[in-house]
């Protein structure tokens, strides 16, 4: 009874091994994991907090469900650009990942709902303006396949000026989180425990 959390049936409790590999991990990036972006770019340095809650100072938008399409990489991407977007001083928006789902594509890049990295949704912003929801809204979840894409430059809201990569290890995040929110990629196959 003092459980802050309880187990039950989801949408994704039937789902096949390979279903749930191919639509929330983003397997399709194995194509890409030796891109040039992959190498660590250095530190940052900070006090380093024992602990910081972005969400008690407005910063991040409450959790979103990207169905059954493998986004999450999207999601991250917009998600961290919300954050960044109030930090410069603006109110709270959120914005289009499916956006990114259906126009940030190709082979060495992003794959829809098969997978991508959320660097690569960062560059798509650097050159086009991120959209609010409420006008591109999220449709990938229910259909499980990118849509064609409906870009609108007219109804952007934000681009991105850059990004960096923050070296793995405990106090290089500590000191980038103090900074703001950050966007994360986690294996999260069955394969990730058999490879330790």
């Amino acid at each position: 009874g003092k459980h802050t959390w309880w187990a039950a049936v989801n949408p994704m409790s039937d789902f096949k091994v390979h279903e749930w590999e191919g639509i929330k991990t983003g397997k399709a990036v194995h194509q890409v994991k030796n891109h040039p972006f992959a190498h660590h770019l250095g530190s940052l340095k900070g006090t380093n907090p024992t602990r910081k809650d972005w969400r008690e100072e407005g910063v991040v938008t409450g959790v979103k469900d990207q169905g059954g399409c493998g986004s999450c990489w999207a999601f991250s991407a917009t998600e961290s650009l919300e954050s960044g977007y109030v930090l410069a001083g603006n109110d709270q928006v959120i914005l289009a990942p499916q956006e990114l789902v259906d126009c940030d594509h190709g082979i060495l890049t992003n794959h829809g709902c098969k997978g991508g990295m959320y660097y690569h949704a960062w560059k798509w912003e650097e050159s086009n303006y991120a959209m609010k929801e409420s006008d591109y809204p999220y449709v990938s979840g229910t259909t499980k396949v990118k849509g064609d894409c409906a870009y609108d430059e007219s109804k952007g809201v934000v681009k991105t000026t850059g990004y960096k990569q923050v070296n793995a290890d405990v106090d290089s995040i500590k000191a980038a989180v103090e900074q703001q929110p950050l966007s994360i990629a986690v294996m999260a196959d069955n394969d990730a425990d058999r490879k330790s």
